[in-house]
């Protein structure tokens, strides 16, 4: 099965975080695998994407934004965090609206409906995926 596949992968993966002193990287991948081997699909997806990943993307702004550069040289963390998370929450907040629009209004929603959000999370996720390569390229120069 799949699963066994990349729990033992993953395994190895994290052995060899520990042995290189990477004990943070295998810490989070062996709290990933937990998550996949404790929780629905659905579920550990949602709390990976939710957790892990946004708050590594928003990690990754406040070194690039330069209100929060500014707060990070002044020692203020948590300001610079807040200013990274802010500009998004409208963003955020406006998917809940939708989401409970959605839920509240009563329709029966196919197969097809799904598969058409999908199409629309797969479009997004393409100049996500360069937004992200480009702030990777700036950090690392």
């Amino acid at each position: 099965e799949i699963l066994i596949l990349v729990s033992a992968f993953a395994v190895l993966s994290i052995a060899v975080m520990f042995v290189g002193k990477r004990k943070r990287e295998g810490v989070d991948l062996s709290l990933l695998l937990l998550l996949a081997h404790l929780a629905p699909p659905l579920i550990a997806f949602a709390v990976y994407f939710g957790c892990w990943h946004a708050m590594r993307h928003t990690a990754r702004l406040t070194l690039s934004l330069p209100k929060c550069i500014e707060s990070l040289n002044q020692g203020l963390t948590g300001k610079a965090f807040s200013s990274a998370v802010i500009p998004g929450l409208p963003a955020l907040v406006g998917t809940f609206v939708v989401a409970a629009v959605l839920a509240l209004s009563g329709q029966n929603f196919s197969d097809g409906f799904f598969w058409m959000a999908l199409v629309v999370v797969w479009a997004l996720t393409v100049p996500h995926m360069v937004v992200t390569a480009k702030l990777d390229r700036a950090a690392l120069a």
